[in-house]
């Protein structure tokens, strides 16, 4: 019992000596309460327990600082670099945390180095033009650089203005100007060859615009100087003070990628350019029209406006080009691209869509429609006066006339197809009214649109499909009542229709350029209609062949003619080729040019119907022609006791003053016939003699030597 007290006794004491204080203990000890032996496990025990807690405790001192450091490491690591580590703690560990704030405030310059750069990359694949890819690089340039502002002196041609750009990191976005600079200037702004310290002292005043603003220096860096660009970039670090060599190697890099992408976003601008622009006239063309017109008729019912669209051709454009020449033709259009620009507003578009075809779109009109229909009709004839002034071609005065027709969003239609369509449909009608011609559109216009547009289509088959056929009108000698020659006249067997004369599609025909086709055909198969009558015997008759305008002033048509003539076998002397007063009237030598060699190859030569016009009364003497037919109208003034009676005698005594032979059209009655017979007419044709026939009828009547009725005159 004593030993068992005595071991839960000494139990109790170590177990006290682990957890009381030294002092406890030795009290113990000198009451004689506690054996020497108990107390010396007691000591171990104590300086056991002391060393794990001291342990302990320092391992704690040491873990906190490094878990701190991996939440820091992780936050590095999401790209979060705005935090702070404990200061405290021994000089090991707060050296550790002042160097991490470091690598962790250098990889967030470098992310945000890498971020802004990865930007102007993407701006330098995406900037359509070289002043566009400067202002976009300038203002992220402060995040690659500690620069307080730069500027940028941008040309593309020599001559132009120099574009100047300038940035600063207090200011939002940029500031523009243009400056003109002498040719020295730019040798010694786009001439250096790397990068320069300048100042205010910088000669020949490029700096000037620097100096302005208060900028002492900075740096100056080349970017591309060649024959159609330069540019040259300027930075100023903070304080004025220099870059550093890392800072340094970063603008060299920067400089070097926008050389490249000034040139890149050159030539994608020349590019666009070309697409967006007609390379004659530098107006808009087609596609970018259609642009500017779909924006402009998309949000005029959001703003509540109108849109107003006038479509302008030019009157007999291809008369003028095809007599002056192709190179007259495209001066002639540059200068009415240059009228139109002038007579619109600012706001306005003008458009080229092909050939002598033009566009103006007036958007915004905040007015009502009877307000805007009257502002359409004050600038259609602004238009056609400055039109109208003389335009000087190869040293003579051409003056243009011009048909417009106006169409008004949303009042005559509501989409840009619908809007062009209309106006065209008014033009159309305003042409048709003469020149000089302006109409608005109706909506009795698009029914007469249609009908002009099947004619087309319907044209176009007729000539491809044979619809075409010739019939011949008989020419009678004045004197001996015998039938001499032919006139070929051309008819439209039209499906449906029946035989339609020239005079209802003949000018469609020549607008739609259907005439070179047809006439060429009309020419061959005459040709070998009178081959065919000469081998029956009728070797005297003559054939008449009407050429159109464009036809005659048709580069080929002199060598078509040969060609016909030598595939058909009919002597040159056998054929006539008439042609309008109108034919010569635009370029007088061409045309005698093209006159002269038609008499080359022998065939004879009229001006048909004689006096509808001016030109040739002036310049018969020089035309190596044979022939003047006397206008129909003039003709029918015969007997009626009307002043066109003597217009008639005076062509026939002006015929035989020059030695011309005359020819009457049209001659109806007797006494028409009688009275030309008089005064010395050499020629007749007209109803009063026989209608054109088809070359079957033609051939019966040549073989009978008489047609339809006798060409013995009755009694007056």
């Amino acid at each position: 019992m004593v030993r068992l007290a005595a071991s839960g006794l000494g139990y109790v004491v170590s177990t006290a000596l682990v957890s009381s204080a030294p002092g406890v203990v030795v009290a113990l000890l000198l009451a004689g309460h506690v054996r020497p032996g108990y107390v010396v496990a007691a000591a171990f025990a104590t300086a056991f327990a002391t060393a794990v807690a001291l342990l302990r405790l320092s391992a704690l001192r040491l873990l906190a600082p490094l878990r701190a450091l991996r939440h820091g490491t992780e936050r590095v690591a999401n790209q979060e670099f705005e935090f702070d580590l404990p200061a405290h703690g021994p000089p090991e560990i707060r050296s550790l945390f002042t160097a991490f704030h470091a690598m962790a405030h250098s990889l967030q310059q470098r992310f945000r180095l890498l971020a802004t750069q990865s930007e102007i990359d993407a701006v330098i694949m995406s900037a359509e033009d070289p002043l566009q890819l400067m202002e976009l690089v300038l203002v992220r340039l402060g995040g690659i650089l500690p620069c307080e502002c730069a500027a940028v002196w941008l040309v593309g041609t020599h001559g132009e203005p120099v574009r100047f750009i300038y940035w600063d990191a207090e200011a939002d976005g940029v500031e523009l100007a243009e400056l003109t600079l002498p040719p020295a200037t730019l040798e010694t702004l786009f001439g250096i060859a790397g990068p320069t310290h300048v100042d205010a002292n910088a000669p020949d005043g490029w700096f000037a615009p620097l100096a302005a603003r208060g900028i002492e220096n900075g740096t100056l860096v080349p970017l591309v100087a060649d024959a159609e660009h330069a540019a040259a970039l300027f930075v100023r670090a903070h304080g004025g003070s220099s870059l550093s060599a890392e800072e340094a190697v970063r603008l060299d890099n920067l400089a070097a990628r926008l050389a490249v992408a000034i040139t890149n976003a050159a030539w994608e601008s020349r590019l666009y350019h070309q697409a967006h622009f007609d390379a004659l006239t530098e107006l808009p063309n087609r596609r970018m029209f259609k642009e500017i017109l779909d924006a402009a008729v998309a949000r005029a019912p959001r703003n509540q406006h109108l849109v107003g669209v006038l479509f302008i051709d030019l009157d007999d454009f291809k008369v003028v080009n095809d007599s002056f020449g192709h190179a007259a033709g495209d001066r002639l259009l540059k200068i009415v691209a240059h009228r139109l620009r002038d007579a619109v507003r600012a706001t306005d578009s003008v458009a080229r869509l092909g050939g002598d075809e033009f566009v103006v779109i007036i958007p915004d009109l905040k007015c009502d429609e009877i307000a805007a229909y009257e502002n359409l009709a004050l600038l259609a004839d602004k238009i056609l006066q400055d039109l109208g002034r003389p335009a000087m071609l190869e040293g003579r005065d051409v003056r243009v006339t011009a048909s417009i027709g106006a169409a008004l969003c949303p009042r005559d239609a509501r989409t840009t197809e619908e809007l062009m369509r209309h106006a065209d449909a008014a033009m159309y009608a305003a042409k048709e009214e003469g020149s000089r011609g302006f109409r608005v559109y109706s909506a009795e216009l698009t029914s007469q649109a249609s009908r002009k547009l099947r004619l087309r289509e319907d044209l176009a088959a007729a000539v491809q499909e044979g619809q075409m056929v010739l019939h011949f009108q008989p020419r009678i000698d004045a004197r001996t009542l015998a039938i001499v020659g032919c006139e070929a006249l051309v008819r439209w067997d039209r499906p449906g229709h029946g035989l339609a004369a020239p005079q209802e599609f003949m000018e469609e025909l020549e607008h739609s350029g259907l005439i070179l086709e047809l006439g060429a055909w009309v020419l061959r198969e005459s040709c070998r209609q009178i081959a065919q009558w000469r081998s029956f015997g009728e070797e005297n008759l003559a054939l008449s062949v009407n050429v159109a305008t464009r036809q005659f002033n048709d580069p080929g048509f002199v060598a078509l003619v040969e060609q016909v003539l030598a595939e058909t076998g009919v002597p040159p002397a056998s054929l006539e080729l008439e042609f309008s007063e109108a034919t010569g009237s635009a370029n007088l030598e061409r045309a005698l040019g093209i006159l002269a060699r038609l008499k080359e190859l022998g065939v004879r030569l009229a001006i048909d119907d004689f006096g509808a016009g001016a030109a040739s009364l002036r310049h018969l003497h020089q035309m190596p022609v044979d022939t003047i037919k006397v206008d129909r109208p003039f003709v029918q003034e015969i007997g009626r006791g009307a002043p066109g009676i003597g217009l008639a005698d005076a062509i026939l005594a002006l015929g035989k003053s020059l030695g011309l032979r005359v020819v009457a059209e049209g001659v109806e009655t007797e006494r028409q016939f009688q009275h030309l017979r008089e005064r010395g007419c050499d020629l007749v044709q007209g109803f009063h003699f026989g209608a054109p026939l088809d070359a079957e009828c033609f051939t019966a009547m040549l073989a009978t030597r008489h047609g339809p009725k006798s060409f013995q005159p009755s009694a007056g």
